[in-house]
């Protein structure tokens, strides 16, 4: 505040003016301003710029979606006209038919001098020169015995029954019946034997000019039918000679001594 009368400044408080003396008139109710209370402020918060987007680039997004495309469509195209062009070639080319694989039916065994053929349903086993002809059953109801035995067959046919009878009597069988018979235009000596009372049928075949086929046949119920010769005479008829080890043959069950009257 300043003196009323001169204008000098007055401190607070001063009753009067230090320069004229005249009061200062100075009233503390009056001339004090009261002090406010400072009331305190929340600091001011950060301003966070946020950052601009940055705008797609639609033209790269095309532009790469394109290429994919076109490379697409390059490698359909080219395997069409891969196999247009295959397709052409096969056109050009000559059908070849592929024949027909055979059907194994019958497998082939050496046995003596000669090689049979044996149907894949029967089951065998070779023991020395005898080739023995089973049924695949687990328990077998018949078994054939194939051998040769060298022996010219048309000078068996000019003896009589009674003389091959006899022949077979005297090697211990107790009956034989002798019977000629023709399977498939081939001619069998046929000999049906009881040897210690189980039945045994003998038949006898031309293999050659010096060889006979020999086939001895016994079942399990000592009976014969006719399928028995159909099934030598299918194996017989298929043979052929072994020129390997061409020689003598053995018999099946009699001994060779049986039909050696035939050759003095």
């Amino acid at each position: 505040m300043n003196c009323p009368n001169c204008g000098a400044p007055l401190f607070p408080g001063e009753p009067k003016c230090r320069k004229c003396g005249a009061p200062s008139n100075w009233n503390p109710a009056t001339t004090l301003t009261p002090i406010q209370p400072v009331q305190p402020q929340e600091p001011p918060k950060p301003v966070v710029e946020e950052k601009p987007k940055k705008p797609r680039n639609k033209v790269a997004i095309l532009l790469i979606v394109l290429i994919v495309v076109v490379i697409l469509a390059t490698i359909l195209i080219l395997v069409f006209v891969n196999k247009s062009h295959k397709k052409e070639n096969d056109d050009c080319k000559p059908t070849v038919e592929e024949p027909e694989r055979p059907v194994v039916t019958e497998f082939s065994i050496a046995v003596g001098n000669f090689i049979y053929r044996i149907p894949i349903s029967y089951a065998t086993k070779v023991e020395n020169d005898y080739l023995e002809i089973m049924d695949r059953a687990e328990d077998p109801t018949w078994f054939i015995t194939l051998s040769t035995q060298e022996i010219n067959f048309d000078s068996m046919l000019t003896l009589s029954d009674d003389e091959i009878q006899r022949m077979f009597l005297n090697k211990g069988v107790t009956t034989a019946t002798v019977n000629k018979q023709t399977v498939n235009g081939k001619q069998y000596l046929v000999v049906n034997c009881v040897m210690e009372g189980n039945n045994v049928l003998y038949a006898y075949t031309k293999a050659n000019a010096e060889f006979t086929f020999v086939a001895s046949i016994t079942t399990a119920n000592n009976t014969f039918g006719a399928s028995y010769l159909n099934v030598i005479n299918t194996i017989f008829s298929s043979s052929i000679v072994d020129e390997r080890k061409y020689g003598y043959g053995v018999n099946a069950f009699l001994p060779y001594t049986v039909f050696a009257s035939l050759q003095q």
